[in-house]
Formats: structure tokens, sequence, C-alpha cells
């Protein structure tokens, strides 16, 4: 985690631990307004992306926004996922697991700019090209 000068990592209870010189851990590099988010909510949020082997392979950052929303990178498509605030996380990240099944199985997942899993029922997307699509999940 960055946080002003200073970096360090986030234990699985939400504590700071220093890096170390011999070890690098693949954990999301989160960068942003840190204090403006409930720390153990984000310590939650954390955990259940490390105990989830398809979310700890792909969510490789988060950029923590002033007003306390959330967005994330992907290792290997260039777009933001824009989770939001750290509620009703179980859902988010499943809309964007059934999302990410279809957008790769259509071959479309490289078109996209943004990823909104900041609803419930569906998950809004932004091409590159500037248009929306929209895929409401059932």
């Amino acid at each position: 985690m960055f946080e002003g000068d200073s970096s360090y990592y986030v234990d699985y209870n939400g504590g700071r631990m220093p890096l170390s010189d011999n070890y690098t851990a693949r954990v999301p590099i989160v960068t942003g307004s840190v204090d403006a988010l409930d720390k153990k909510k984000f310590a939650s949020l954390l955990r259940y992306i490390y105990d989830d082997p398809f979310l700890k392979k792909n969510i490789t950052g988060m950029v923590v926004r002033p007003t306390g929303g959330i967005s994330m990178m992907n290792r290997n498509y260039d777009y933001e996922i824009m989770f939001g605030r750290i509620v009703n996380v179980e859902k988010k990240f499943n809309n964007y697991k059934a999302f990410f099944q279809n957008a790769v199985k259509d071959t479309l997942i490289g078109q996209y700019e943004t990823i909104n899993l900041k609803f419930t029922q569906q998950v809004v997307c932004t091409k590159k090209t500037g248009e929306w699509k929209e895929t409401a999940l059932q």
C-alpha cells in the first residue's frame, strides 16, 4: 500500500506490515485516500480477494478515491473496474465473474474501458470507443 511517502503491506487482519528486502508478496497495490475507508471493511475486502483464486490472480491494483469509492485493475486487460463503496462485495464480485466469463467467451473483453460494478443487478460497461454496453444479470 502506498500512503504519502510510505509503503507497507496490509496483513490479513488489516494491520500494517513493513516491506521486506527479501520477499515481494503478490498482492494488489493500493494507492489513494486510504484514510477515507473503514479499515475493517477494507481489510475484509482485501481478504475476500486474497481468498478467491480468480480474484487473487486477476486483481492487481486498487485506487481509493477521496469519496471512499474503489477502482480496481485487472492483470491481463486494460480496463478500470469501478467497484464503488465496500458494500455488497460478494454480489459485485459474482457479477464481475459472470461478466468476465461471458466477455472472454465472446472475445469482447479487450474492447472495454470501464466495468462498473456499483449496481447489484447489472454490470455497466463502457467500450473504448465511448459507447455504452449494459449487461443485465439474472
